[in-house]
C-alpha cells in the first residue's frame, strides 16, 4: 500500500493541511466501477467519508484538495486571487509602460492567477514559487515574465516572495559559425530583391552595414556627407535599451554603393525620433512593420538564404566583423548595444583567432 500513488497523494495532503493528518485517500470497487473517497477524521469537522468525482489517482488528489479548502473555509481564495489580480493590473497601468509591454505584463499576471485558481491554491509564497516552476523552465525566456508577474502579485498581496533560485538562467550561448562577408553582400544584392519592397530592402541592408537593431534603423538621423565610411556618427534611439545611441558603418563602401543615405518614402510614416523615446503607438507600428518584413523574407527567399539574411544573422555578421578587425569586445558591445557578457560568451572563437594574430605581430 505504501508504494501506491494514493499513499503519496495522501502524504501530500497531510503536508499541506495540518487538519488532514488523520484523513486518507481510498480507492474502492463498486458496481458502477472504481470510486475514490476521502475518509477519516478531520481536525475540526470530525469524521468524514466523502466520495470524490475522479477517474484517476491524480484527479482524486485535486478533488480532495478542493474539498479540504471548502471544509476549511478557504474556498474564498479564488475571489481573493481575483482581487489581487485586479490590484496588480492597476499597479502595472500606473507605471506608464509602453502599450505592448503593459499587455505582456498583464498577460503574465493573469496566467499566474489562472494557474493558482485552477489548482485551488491561495496566493502564498510557496504557491507562487510552484506557479513559476510549473509555468516556465528556468532556461526559457518566459521565466522572466512569470517571475515578474509573481512578484507583482506578491507585492499587492503583501507576501514576501524570495525569487532567489527562480530567476531566468541564461542558457549557454550558441557558438556562431564564421561569416563570409562576400556571400552576405552577394545575397543582399540578389536574393533581397525578391522582397519587392524598397523599405524592407533598405532596412535589411542598413542592419547588415551597421549592425544596428532593425527597430533602431527607423530612428536614424543621417547627416549630409560626401561619403559614409566607418567612423561617421549616426545617432538613433535604442527603444529596447531605452537610451540614445550611435552606430557607424562596420564595413567600407557598402553604404555608399547602396545609397543608404536615401531613405525610401515607404518608411516615412514609420519614422521615430532619434533623441527621445517614441510614443507607444509609434513603436508598436514600427515593430509590426518589421515583423511583416521578417515574414515576407521567409516566404519569398530560399530557406538557407533567409536564415543568413535575417535581422539576427546580419547583426551577428557585423559583430564578428568588428571582432575580427581587432576592436575591443567592450567597444563592440557598446557600439552594437548589447552586453559584454553576451559578446564574450558567443564569440570566444574570434578571440582565439585574434590572439594568434597578435602573437605573430608582437613576437
Amino acid at each position: 500500500m505504501r508504494s501506491t500513488n494514493l499513499y503519496a497523494f495522501t502524504t501530500a495532503l497531510r503536508l499541506e493541511f495540518p487538519e488532514a493528518q488523520c484523513l486518507r485517500l481510498r480507492r474502492a470497487s463498486r458496481g458502477c466501477g472504481v470510486v475514490y473517497q476521502l475518509v477519516g477524521l478531520h481536525g475540526s469537522r470530525g469524521r468524514i467519508a466523502r466520495q470524490l468525482v475522479a477517474a484517476t489517482d491524480s484527479e482524486a488528489f485535486h478533488g480532495a484538495r478542493t474539498l479540504l479548502l471548502h471544509l476549511n473555509g478557504r474556498g474564498a481564495g479564488q475571489e481573493t486571487a481575483k482581487g489581487h489580480e485586479r490590484a496588480a493590473i492597476d499597479l502595472i497601468a500606473s507605471r506608464g509602460y509602453r502599450d505592448a509591454t503593459e499587455r505582456a505584463k498583464v498577460a503574465g499576471v493573469r496566467e499566474v492567477c489562472r494557474w493558482l485558481t485552477e489548482n485551488a491554491l491561495e496566493l502564498r509564497e510557496a504557491n507562487l514559487r510552484r506557479a513559476v516552476l510549473a509555468l516556465a523552465p528556468d532556461e526559457n525566456r518566459k521565466r522572466r515574465s512569470v517571475v515578474e508577474a509573481a512578484s507583482l502579485l506578491a507585492e499587492v498581496a503583501g507576501v514576501n516572495l524570495d525569487t532567489e533560485g527562480l530567476r531566468y538562467r541564461n542558457p549557454l550561448p550558441t557558438r556562431r559559425p564564421a561569416v563570409d562577408d562576400d556571400a552576405i553582400f552577394e545575397a543582399l544584392d540578389t536574393d533581397l530583391l525578391k522582397l519587392g519592397d524598397p523599405g524592407a530592402i533598405w532596412t535589411y541592408k542598413m542592419v547588415a552595414v551597421t549592425g544596428i537593431r532593425a527597430n533602431g534603423c527607423l530612428s536614424l538621423q543621417i547627416p549630409e556627407a560626401e561619403s559614409y565610411q566607418p567612423g561617421i556618427q549616426l545617432p538613433y534611439w535604442d527603444s529596447k535599451r531605452g537610451h540614445a545611441g550611435y552606430c557607424t558603418p562596420t564595413v567600407k563602401d557598402w553604404w555608399d554603393k547602396w545609397e543608404l543615405a536615401l531613405v525610401p518614402s515607404e518608411l516615412q510614416e514609420f519614422w521615430m525620433p532619434h533623441d527621445r523615446p517614441a510614443s507607444n503607438e509609434q513603436v508598436e507600428k514600427a515593430n509590426n512593420l518589421l515583423t511583416n518584413y521578417a515574414g515576407t523574407l521567409r516566404r519569398r527567399v530560399h530557406k538557407d538564404a533567409a536564415e543568413s539574411l535575417g535581422f539576427r544573422a546580419l547583426r551577428h555578421a557585423a559583430t564578428a566583423r568588428l571582432l575580427k578587425s581587432g576592436m575591443q569586445p567592450l567597444l563592440v558591445a557598446d557600439l552594437l548595444s548589447t552586453s559584454l557578457q553576451q559578446v564574450e560568451a558567443t564569440y570566444s572563437d574570434h578571440y582565439r583567432q585574434h590572439a594568434v594574430t597578435e602573437a605573430a605581430r608582437l613576437l
